[in-house]
C-alpha cells in the first residue's frame, strides 16, 4: 500500500526527528545512532561527541590509500614475480607465486631470497649496491618498449638515487640523481615514472626528468591509477596529477582503480586480484603473514589489511518516555524500518504506565512486556502488549555476529488503538484475559479497516489536481482525455488538469492554442500569433515576420502564423512535436505557418521586441569559447 493510505504515526524516531534515547549515549559499545541508522557500533567520546570506529583512512601513511593499493616497497608482475624493498637489509627480495625459488641456507626471510648481492664488493659505488631502498615499482613492457621496458625502478633514500634495473638479467639500465631524498615511486600506465620527494614530484620518461610538479610538503605516498592519473597522499588529504601534469583535488575517489591493487588475505593464503585483461588472480600460498599483514618475523608489509569495523555482538537501546496525553491511553503498535542481515535479530519490549518515572528509575522499576523477536524475513511491526497507560517506553535489544549488524532507519509509534472489541456485547469483556486476547486478535482487521477508511476519507484529495499524489496524476488526466508527453513536468500536468474545463471551452481558438503552447514550451510570455488576413495589403506582395518572408495571398482568412523563440524550439525534433501539437488542436479548415525566431534584431525583418526580436543571453561565455559575432545582432535590411 502506498504512503497515501497509511495511518500517520503518533511519534516518529529517525535521524531527522531525533532518536530520543532515555539518556544520551556515552563512550561505549552497543546499539548507537550513527549517520542515518541505529546499529551496533563502537565509539569513544570526542570533543564534538561520539567518534565511531572507521576503516583505514585514505591518508594513513601505512594504509596504502585505505588498503586499496599495494603498500610502499612492494611490486608484483603479471607473471607472479613478487619484489620487496628491504630498507633495513639494503636489498631487494624476490619470490614467485607458482614456482617459489630454491631457498638459500639460513634465509631469514623465507620464502624470499635476495634478487642480487655483491659479496665481493660490499659498500661499493655500483648502483646495485643499495643503501636504503624505500620503494620500487615495475614499468610494464607494453607501456614503454625498448631498454626501459619491463624494468624494476628502485628509489634509494640512502644515496638519493633512482635506479632502473633489468629484472631478468639484473643489469643497470639507467640511474638518475635526485636533489632530495625520495619517499615513494610509481610507474604510470603510459610508462612514465613518478618520484615523490619533500614538496615536489618529478615525472621521468625514458630515464630522464620530463617535468616537475609542486605538491604538499607532507605527501608520503603515490598511487598510480589505470586512467593515467597519479594520486599523492598526505595527512591533509589526497590530490591528483592528470596526464598533462595539472594538479587538482581528487574527484571520484570511490571509482578510481589503482594500477597495483592491494593484496587480500583468505585464510592463510595471500591473493592478488588480476588488474588487467591478460592477468589472472595470483595466490601466494607459501608466505607467512602476521595479523598486521607483515611478513612474519619482519617489518616488511605485504598486505595492508583494512581495519574491520569492530561490531559489538549485542547492544540495548531504551527510548525516552512518550506521552499519550490521558490516563489509560491505549497504545496501538510499533513499526520499524530495519534491515536484518543473516545471523542478526532484534528483541522489542514495551513498558506502559500511568506513572511518569524518572530516567534513572526506568531501569529498576520498569516491568517490561515479553519480548517480540524479529528475525531476518519477519515483519517489523508488532502490537504493544499491556497497552493501557499514559506513558510508554520502548526497549530494543540488538544481536549480531561481530561483523554484521541490524540497521534501524526509523521507528513509528501508533495510537490510540480503536478496537472493534468496543463494539462487541458485554460478555466479551468480562474476562480480562479473554478480552486481551480478543483485542489483539481483532487488531489486524482493525489496522486494515483503519487504512481503508483513511483512503475513503481522502478520496476528495485524490480528485483534486493540486493535492493528488504523483502516481495518480496521469490517471486523473485520463478523465479529460489528456495524454501527457514525457517532457511535461508534474507541475505542468497539474495545471493542465486544473484548467481543463477552461481549455476545452477555448479549444480551436487562438486563446486555446496560446495556453497549450505555454504548457508545452514553458514560456512565460504569450507566444505571438498573427492571422494573415490582418496583414495590410499594399504595394508589396510579401511582409517580413520573424526573419522570414510571408507572402500575402487571397487565402489569408484561413491562415495564421505562430512565432516562437529559438529557446523554445531548440532542434528539429522539438519543431516537429510542436507542429503536430498545433495540427491536432487547430480548426480543421485552417492552415498554419510556424516560424522560429533567432536571437537578434534585424531592422525591417526582426524588429518587434517581444514578438519576433529576442535579445540573446548577455552573459559572457567561458574563456576560450567566445566568438566575435555572437553579440547582439543588428543587420540593416536591403
Amino acid at each position: 500500500m502506498s504512503d497515501f493510505g497509511r495511518t500517520l504515526p503518533r511519534e516518529r524516531m529517525d535521524a531527522l526527528n531525533g532518536w530520543k534515547p532515555l539518556v544520551d549515549p556515552a563512550a561505549e559499545d552497543g546499539l548507537l545512532p550513527e549517520g542515518d541508522v541505529l546499529h551496533l557500533a563502537s565509539a569513544v567520546q570526542g570533543a564534538d561527541g561520539l567518534v565511531f570506529a572507521q576503516p583505514i583512512p585514505d591518508t594513513d601513511p601505512a594504509g596504502s590509500w585505505g588498503g586499496r593499493s599495494l603498500p610502499r616497497g612492494v611490486a608484483v608482475s603479471g607473471q607472479g614475480d613478487l619484489y620487496l624493498a628491504d630498507r633495513a637489509g639494503s636489498r631487494v627480495l624476490y619470490t614467485r607465486a607458482s614456482l617459489p625459488p630454491v631457498l638459500e641456507p639460513g634465509s631469514d626471510v623465507a620464502p624470499f631470497v635476495p634478487l642480487w648481492h655483491f659479496a665481493d664488493d660490499p659498500g661499493g659505488e655500483h648502483p646495485l649496491n643499495l643503501v636504503a631502498p624505500v620503494d620500487l615499482t615495475l614499468v610494464p613492457p607494453a607501456a614503454q618498449p625498448g631498454a626501459f621496458a619491463d624494468t624494476l625502478v628502485i628509489a634509494d633514500a640512502g644515496r638519493d638515487l633512482l635506479v632502473w634495473v633489468d629484472r631478468r638479467q639484473i643489469v643497470t639500465r639507467h640511474t638518475l640523481g635526485l636533489p632530495w631524498t625520495p619517499r615513494a615511486v610509481a610507474a604510470l600506465p603510459c610508462g612514465r615514472v613518478a618520484v615523490l620527494g619533500p614538496g615536489q614530484v618529478v615525472i621521468c620518461e625514458r630515464g630522464a626528468p620530463a617535468f616537475w610538479v609542486e605538491v604538499a610538503e607532507d605527501a608520503h605516498s603515490i598511487v598510480a591509477l589505470t586512467d593515467g592519473r597519479a594520486l599523492f597522499v598526505g595527512p591533509a588529504g589526497v590530490v591528483q596529477i592528470g596526464r598533462k601534469g595539472r594538479v587538482g583535488p581528487l574527484d571520484a575517489a570511490a571509482g578510481a582503480t589503482p594500477v597495483s591493487p592491494a593484496m587480500t588475505v583468505s585464510g592463510e593464503v595471500l591473493h592478488l586480484p588480476g588488474h588487467c585483461a591478460d592477468m589472472d588472480a595470483l595466490a601466494f600460498a607459501d608466505i607467512p603473514l602476521n595479523r598486521l599483514g607483515r611478513l612474519d618475523g619482519t617489518q616488511l608489509m605485504l598486505a595492508t589489511r583494512p581495519r574491520r569495523l569492530p561490531r559489538p555482538r549485542s547492544g540495548t537501546w531504551i527510548s525516552q518516555r512518550f506521552d499519550g496525553g490521558a490516563k489509560g491511553f491505549a497504545w496501538d503498535r510499533v513499526a520499524l524500518e530495519a534491515v536484518l542481515p543473516a545471523q542478526c535479530r532484534l528483541l522489542l519490549s514495551t513498558f506502559v504506565s500511568d506513572i511518569d518515572y524518572d530516567p534513572d528509575e526506568v531501569g529498576t522499576l520498569a516491568v517490561w512486556s515479553g519480548p517480540t523477536v524479529l528475525d531476518p524475513g519477519t515483519p517489523t511491526e508488532f502490537l504493544v502488549q499491556r497497552n493501557k497507560g499514559r506513558y510508554l517506553w520502548l526497549k530494543i535489544e540488538a544481536f549480531g555476529d561481530g561483523t554484521a549488524t541490524p540497521a534501524i532507519s526509523g521507528i513509528d509509534l501508533f495510537g490510540p488503538r480503536d478496537s472493534q472489541l468496543n463494539l462487541l456485547p458485554a460478555p466479551f469483556h468480562q474476562d480480562p484475559l479473554s478480552a486481551d486476547f480478543l483485542d489483539r486478535f481483532l487488531s489486524l482487521q482493525d489496522a486494515f479497516l483503519g487504512e481503508a477508511l483513511l483512503i475513503f476519507n481522502r478520496v476528495g484529495a485524490i480528485l483534486t489536481p493540486d493535492a493528488t499524489p504523483d502516481d495518480f496524476i496521469d490517471w486523473l488526466g485520463s478523465w479529460f482525455d489528456w495524454r501527457f508527453l514525457s517532457g511535461w513536468d508534474t507541475a505542468t500536468r497539474r495545471e493542465m488538469i486544473a484548467q481543463s474545463l477552461t481549455f476545452f471551452a477555448e479549444r480551436g481558438t487562438l486563446c486555446g492554442l496560446e495556453r497549450l503552447l505555454r504548457w508545452h514550451t514553458g514560456l512565460v510570455a504569450t507566444p505571438f500569433f498573427l492571422e494573415d488576413f490582418r496583414l495590410a495589403e499594399g504595394e508589396h506582395a510579401t511582409v517580413w515576420v520573424g526573419g522570414q518572408e510571408v507572402p500575402l495571398t487571397d487565402a489569408g482568412a484561413h491562415r495564421f502564423t505562430i512565432v516562437l523563440p529559438q529557446s523554445a524550439v531548440p532542434n528539429a525534433a522539438a519543431r516537429d512535436a510542436i507542429a503536430r501539437l498545433i495540427a491536432a488542436q487547430k480548426p480543421a479548415h485552417t492552415q498554419f505557418r510556424l516560424i522560429v525566431s533567432e536571437p537578434g534584431v534585424v531592422p525591417g525583418q526582426r524588429a518587434r521586441l517581444g514578438v519576433d526580436a529576442v535579445l540573446p543571453d548577455s552573459r559572457p561565455p567561458p574563456l576560450g569559447e567566445g566568438r566575435l559575432d555572437t553579440g547582439l545582432q543588428t543587420v540593416a535590411s536591403c
